[in-house]
């Protein structure tokens, strides 16, 4: 695989990561009406906010880390060294802004409170749960299709 090739696909899955962070922040100023909250009564307020969170949110999220990364697979080959270097720019997308947070929110940041920050959100509220997988899910549906549907990219010429 090219080196070209190699870079394309590390910064397909940041960006796609990066495009993820600002849509969940446009998705998440959606107001909710106060009467979704009502029907589903106090003692349901969990399910009441995992349906929300997964409709809202997770859900085009998924979609749109499916359609990037397979449109990212279909256009270079093979499929699995670009699915590698792409869930590669994915982690370092998540890295980075894991870092961003630790050094803009926390005040002074030192090894426990980075350590307790990532394992907060590793072990996130059930109702989040998707929100945090949707892209790595995204991801994997895309390349179970690229894997199903055979050899994708560029053909060979044919003399």
């Amino acid at each position: 695989m090219s080196k070209v090739r190699v870079v394309t696909a590390f910064f397909s899955g940041l960006f796609l990561y990066n495009v993820f962070v600002y849509l969940g922040g446009m998705l998440s100023a959606i107001q909710i009406p106060n009467g979704y909250f009502d029907f589903f009564g106090s003692q349901h307020k969990v399910l009441a906010l995992f349906v929300l969170e997964a409709t809202t949110f997770a859900f085009p999220c998924f979609l749109l880390s499916a359609i990037w990364s397979w449109i990212t697979l279909r256009t270079l080959s093979p499929v699995r060294d670009v699915a590698k270097w792409c869930f590669g720019g994915i982690l370092f997308g998540w890295l980075y802004w894991q870092a961003k947070f630790i050094f803009i929110v926390l005040p002074e940041p030192n090894l426990s409170s980075v350590v307790e920050l990532l394992a907060a959100s590793l072990v996130t509220p059930v109702w989040i749960v998707l929100n945090v997988l949707a892209v790595p899910l995204g991801f994997i549906a895309a390349v179970l299709l690229a894997i199903k549907n055979g050899n994708l990219g560029p053909k060979p010429m044919q003399a």
